[in-house]
């Protein structure tokens, strides 16, 4: 997990550093190739986190020295935190559809684009 992270961030600062020093990065045929090898390193280090997290705990009650209940990690007033998480996601999907609708989803006024075209 750490080596895939260490390695997008390597990739990320020389991204930077070739834009800034030698233009747009959709020019470079080799970076574009270089992405597309480091794209799935993200997935990868999220799988290898988790299962450093649940293998790390499962050894303890395979060995029958905790039982799995006991090894579940509790947390009083999930209800609560659910709640609020739940009402946050809505609220954050409804201003991403109104902004959807404001920006993408609606057709551009025409004569907007027409007194554009005359002032060029």
């Amino acid at each position: 997990m750490v080596g895939c992270g260490s390695l997008l961030s390597l990739f990320a600062l020389g991204a930077v550093w070739l834009a800034w020093r030698r233009g747009p990065l959709t020019a470079h045929p080799r970076f574009i190739k270089t992405l597309v090898l480091v794209s799935p390193l993200g997935f990868v280090a999220l799988e290898a986190g988790w299962m450093v997290t649940e293998l790390g705990r499962q050894p303890w009650i395979i060995y029958h020295l905790l039982r799995t209940k006991d090894a579940v990690t509790s947390m009083p007033n999930v209800s609560i935190t659910f709640g609020v998480m739940t009402v946050l996601y809505v609220a954050l999907g409804a201003i991403s559809l109104w902004l959807l609708s404001k920006h993408v989803i609606a057709a551009p006024d025409t004569r907007q684009i027409e007194r554009a075209e005359a002032l060029a």
